[in-house]
């Protein structure tokens, strides 16, 4: 479900509110509302109305202009994208919705899949303060476990990205960085332009592989990488097996895919082979 649709409607003021708060503080986006409910705008608290017509969808509208509502003012953008993605995740941890997914790449095969929000964040904070060796950081989004704390925070990419400042602050945090426009015309479907210390992760695809195959714990022997005990016994030593995983393992139709752990500088942990 789309929040705001194309350029021409995103151009239009009235339609910068992705959703409203209802009486008993419920998300209420445009295509839910009613006419005859009350709404209050999640940005500065003003009753709203709903408003549709011929050409335009149905959206939300101030009864009366405020004058410091972010939503109307210069980088309403920026503010609107950022309660798009919130009021999304909200829906899904309150069981409304399905997961929103973020959109990565498998770092076992390369392919792009989308991977489901982890089960953990239970909450959601806009402009949330963190604390960091470097200093203090206001995330546009975080995602926050059950006891508050932050599991990753979400930036919000309009005219600034994220610059080397905010990238010493946020050194220990995972984070993505998505761009305003995508996120506000569907929040459920997360693009990341750029991210950091986030664990790579395998494809669904992947993942199935892996399970049916043989883990081999890759050695340092020198300059050398190995595993021990090969199936298929490329290469022997004093009567047991081996193989070289750049020279062997690499380019063997048994390999399945590689585990980059975090002992490992980045470098491959084990290794995944399919021979019996």
């Amino acid at each position: 479900m789309l929040f705001i649709g194309d350029e021409d409607l995103m151009a239009d003021s009235g339609l910068r509110i992705p959703y409203a708060l209802s009486l008993r503080q419920d998300i209420v986006t445009p295509n839910l509302a009613s006419k005859r409910m009350a709404y209050f705008c999640p940005e500065c608290g003003a009753e709203l109305i709903v408003r549709s017509g011929t050409r335009v969808r149905q959206h939300f509208a101030h009864k009366r202009i405020p004058e410091n509502c972010r939503f109307l003012n210069e980088g309403w953008l920026h503010i609107s994208a950022k309660h798009a993605v919130k009021a999304t995740i909200l829906q899904w941890i309150a069981g409304d919705r399905e997961s929103p997914v973020i959109n990565r790449e498998c770092r076992n095969c390369y392919k792009n899949y989308s991977q489901i929000l982890p089960p953990r964040v239970r909450k959601v904070e806009l402009e949330y303060r963190i604390e960091s060796p470097a200093g203090f950081y206001v995330a546009d989004v975080a995602l926050l476990d059950n006891d508050g704390n932050p599991i990753c925070v979400i930036e919000i990419r309009d005219t600034h990205e994220v610059d080397d400042e905010k990238r010493a602050k946020l050194k220990n945090m995972p984070w993505m960085e998505l761009q305003a426009r995508d996120a506000l015309i569907d929040p459920t479907s997360l693009t990341p332009i750029e991210y950091g210390n986030l664990r790579g992760t395998d494809c669904p695809q992947c993942r199935e592989a892996k399970k049916s195959a043989r883990k081999l714990i890759i050695v340092r022997r020198g300059w050398a990488i190995h595993v021990d005990g090969c199936p298929i016994r490329i290469r022997v030593w004093h009567g047991k097996s081996y193989a070289n995983v750049i020279d062997d393992c690499s380019g063997c139709e048994y390999l399945v895919g590689m585990d980059h752990g975090d002992d490992h500088d980045g470098r491959p942990a084990a290794i995944y082979c399919s021979a019996k």
